[in-house]
């Protein structure tokens, strides 16, 4: 799970108050972390079709 650092926080309990700190903070950690979850699936998919493409290159060029 994406972590915001403290800091991150002070601001906003400074300018929203310790309670709606806590619950934008926390929705943004929660945004963030399915943000990277969504684009590391994307990328692992795109990597696996990658590799099975080569793959079957390989494999092409060696039947005779």
């Amino acid at each position: 799970m994406a972590t915001l650092p403290f800091e991150v926080f002070e601001v906003f309990d400074d300018k929203l108050g310790k309670e709606d700190a806590r619950i934008l903070v926390k929705s943004l950690e929660t945004t963030i972390t399915e943000n990277i979850e969504s684009k590391w699936a994307s990328t692992k998919n795109e990597l696996l079709d990658e590799m099975e493409k080569r793959i079957d290159k390989k494999f092409e060029s060696r039947r005779p």
